[in-house]
């Protein structure tokens, strides 16, 4: 599915919930390109970074989450993925600033990588779900 309408459905999503898209706070999963060039930190193309560029036009808060891509340029902005905090269940997962998963009114899963732990979804308030793979969030939506 294109990125520009996974990018469309997450503010249908954001507005269905009642959060105004200049007020919302998104978590995008996997900047990097497809899960089968697993390991590389490949972004040319990725659809996670066109999600991230049309939700921040659109006036959303979006930080980025992946354990292969510690920063990311989004036009002419130097993003850095953000820390999974887990409290009480051991180590923080990624880089940089580290953020609760809670705080985000949606997650956006783009892409996923194998050997990685995404168990933290599940404490997501809502999930938009790209992939097809997880079950997470109390409100998990497909494309």
């Amino acid at each position: 599915m294109a990125p520009r309408h996974l990018a469309s459905r997450a503010h249908e999503i954001l507005i269905r919930s009642g959060r105004p898209i200049g007020y919302a706070r998104v978590l995008v999963v996997g900047a990097s390109h497809e899960p089968v060039v697993a390991e590389v930190d490949e972004t040319r193309e990725a659809p996670g970074v066109e999600i991230i560029r049309r939700l921040r036009e659109e006036g959303a808060h979006v930080d980025y989450y992946d354990p292969l891509v510690r920063t990311l340029a989004v036009d002419d902005e130097q993003l850095s993925s953000v820390r999974i905090a887990l409290r009480g269940q051991g180590p923080s997962f990624g880089r940089g600033e580290s953020v609760d998963v809670k705080r985000y009114d949606l997650v956006v899963l783009a892409t996923l990588h194998p050997d990685h732990d995404y168990g933290w979804i599940g404490r997501a308030p809502a999930v938009l779900d790209c992939t097809c793979r997880t079950p997470g969030g109390r409100r998990r939506y497909l494309p």
